[in-house]
Order: structure tokens, then C-alpha cells, then sequence
């Protein structure tokens, strides 16, 4: 199997136009600022992955439980995909010090032999002692080998400041970098950026959309936007036809 064959798709046309899926060996950034729809834009990908593509997943989960990360993915899954998702996405939700991560995350991969990673979030990776850029560099530089060693795509999903969105006079990737995020844009092969507007009180209620700026792409084009809609009360990504 080539690794062609190997990428795994996203399952929304505008984004695969623009990165041509994940793939082998590459590291993936889906960052935005708290509250953007980080999580949920991931299971989506996971479940498209699976369902749509047939592909093994490991969704190792720092910050929700294995039943939540479930219950999430109940709410937006057909009656008929659910029982496929549940035996192709492989949910870790084992926290413990950084180390110790790195272990669950190496023998999960050789355990589950998946097709794709995500990593929910970097931040809850990084060492307490090192909460800071030389703390994310040492994430990211394990993500990358991680990635290279087992020959398979890694998302990691990343926060960002609330004030990254406001300060949008400079270029994305210098912006990411002032934010003590050079690792990031260093070690990374994609960068995803969630944004979308502000919908006020009743958002809850809305199918918004959501526009996913690629501000790095090692294997082709940057600075362009897909949009997608979000049916938040339902954790649902999709695209209309």
C-alpha cells in the first residue's frame, strides 16, 4: 500500500481540496481558542474516518472520559454507523505525568495499530514544570517522531488565547509565534485555525459556520479557508452538498 493509499481523508471536501488529507508520518494542528468547536470538529474527523473510510483511530482524550467522549459521539452518529464507529475508534482517556503518556501512547499505537491519532489537547501534555515554549517544544517534538516512527497521521488538537483572534493585523504564523507558539509552527506539517463569529446568546440553538483557515501546509497550498457548518447542539461538522 502506497502512501497515497494511507491518507486519511477528513471527510469534508473543501478541507481535503485544500491538504489532501493526513497524511503518513505528518504531524496536524487543529487550533483555536477555547470554546471554538476544537473537540467536536475531531470526533467529527474520527467518525468520518471510520465510517466513511474504513480506518482504525486511537482518540487518546486528556481532558473529557472515555463516556463523554462516547456520548458526544452518540449525538451526531446514525443508528446504523454507531456500532462501526464504536469498533473502529479506540478511546484512551488515561492521564498521568508526561512520561507516562508517552508510554500509553506508544503501546496503544502498537496495541491498536491505528490508521490515524488525535490528541486531545497539547496543552494538558505539556509537563507542569515546563508550561511554557520549551515545554510545547518538547510535545511537539514527540508528536513529530511519533508520527515518523509509526508512519501513520497525528492531530494534536491546541488552544490558543482568546486575544489570538482580536490581533489580526499580522500574518497567522507570525501571530502563532508572538504567542510563545513557535514549536508549533515549527515542528508541525498542518495548521488548522477554528473561526467563526460571534452568534450571541442563542448560538446554542444554531447551525453556524465555521471557517478552518489553513495557516500552514507543508505539501501544498496555505492562506485558504474552508468553511463547514456546526449544529452544535448536536456536536455535528458536516458540509452541504
Amino acid at each position: 500500500m502506497t502512501s497515497e493509499d494511507r491518507k486519511v481523508m477528513s471527510g469534508f471536501p473543501s478541507l481535503d481540496k485544500i491538504i489532501g488529507g493526513f497524511r503518513p508520518g505528518s504531524l496536524n494542528v487543529i487550533a483555536g481558542s477555547p470554546g471554538r468547536g476544537k473537540t467536536g470538529l475531531a470526533l467529527n474527523i474520527a467518525y468520518n474516518a471510520a465510517v466513511k473510510y474504513n480506518k482504525r483511530v486511537l482518540f487518546y482524550s486528556l481532558e473529557e472520559s472515555k463516556d463523554e467522549i462516547q456520548s458526544k459521539i452518540a449525538l451526531f452518529a446514525s443508528k446504523n454507523s454507531l456500532d462501526t464507529a464504536k469498533d473502529l475508534i479506540f478511546i484512551d482517556d488515561r492521564t498521568g505525568p508526561y512520561e507516562e503518556v508517552q508510554l500509553n501512547l506508544r503501546k496503544g499505537i502498537e496495541e491498536i495499530h491505528p490508521d490515524l491519532i488525535i490528541i486531545d489537547y497539547l496543552q494538558l501534555l505539556v509537563p507542569l514544570e515546563e508550561n511554557n515554549e520549551r515545554g510545547i517544544a518538547k510535545v511537539t517534538g514527540f508528536l513529530w517522531h511519533l508520527a515518523a516512527d509509526y508512519e501513520v497521521p497525528v492531530i494534536v488538537l491546541s488552544q490558543l488565547h482568546r486575544g489570538f483572534e482580536r490581533n489580526s493585523d499580522k500574518s497567522t504564523l507570525r501571530r502563532l509565534e508572538e504567542y510563545k507558539y513557535a514549536p508549533v509552527v515549527q515542528d508541525a506539517d498542518v495548521i488548522v485555525i477554528l473561526r467563526w463569529e460571534d452568534y450571541g446568546s442563542d448560538r446554542e440553538n444554531l447551525v453556524i459556520d465555521v471557517h478552518l483557515d489553513v495557516a500552514k501546509n507543508r505539501f501544498g497550498d496555505r492562506d485558504l479557508t474552508a468553511t463547514v457548518k456546526w449544529e452544535r447542539a448536536k456536536f455535528k461538522f458536516f458540509e452541504e452538498e
